[in-house]
Order: C-alpha cells, then structure tokens, then sequence
C-alpha cells in the first residue's frame, strides 16, 4: 500500500501537468486544411492536426510564416500524436508579391536607387 501511494505520488505532476495549456513557435513549412508543419527553432520538425483549433491568421496561412501553436496533452520529442491543440497565432512570413508591389512602387516614382 505504501509503494502504491509513492508511485501515485510521483505520478501526481506528470498527470496534471498534461491537462495545462502548452505553446511552440516555429516557421511553417508545410500546411494544410487540418494540419500544420512548423520547424523549431532548435531544428525539430513538428507536425501538429489542427481540426478543432481556432486559426487566428490576418494573411492566411502560407510556408515562411510564423505560428504560434498552443495544445494541451504532452509530446515526446517530435511525436505529437498526444497534443489537442487549441489555438494556432500566425505571423506573416516575407510575401514575394509584396516585394514585387514595393519595387513596382519605387520604379513607378522614379526612385530606383538601392537603399531608398
């Protein structure tokens, strides 16, 4: 009875900490309708469902992107088969079609000198 209530003990974080809502940060490099694709900082590949979470995306959701990614549950390593997640923040990553609106722009007011 005495082990059992050890091991119940030391079990006692690993438990809860699993319902506490968790966050990761990465670039995308791959997403779909349900599904995104982001690489760490530390160069880990996650893949994370996103069926039932809330996107806040002002651009839409493009690869070069950076996204915030909140679940709840644990992952191990990059396995994230048990991550619910619950809420993906995007950021706008470059944009080629704004680049190439920008130098339109500076070409069309006569301002085509490198570093204006």
């Amino acid at each position: 009875m005495k082990q059992y209530l050890v091991s119940l003990l030391l079990l006692l974080p690993i438990l809860t900490s699993c319902n506490k809502e968790k966050f990761v940060k990465g670039v995308i490099t791959d997403a779909s309708m349900n599904t995104i694709v982001i690489m760490t900082d530390a160069g880990k590949t996650l893949t994370f469902s996103t069926i039932d979470a809330t996107k806040i995306a002002m651009n839409g959701i493009l690869t070069a992107d950076t996204a915030t990614v909140f679940y709840t549950g644990y992952r191990i390593g990059t396995n994230t088969d048990k991550c619910t997640v619950t809420k993906v923040i995007v950021f706008p990553g470059p944009r080629e079609d704004q680049t190439d609106s920008d130098q339109a722009n500076d070409e069309s007011e006569g301002n085509n000198t490198p570093g204006w």
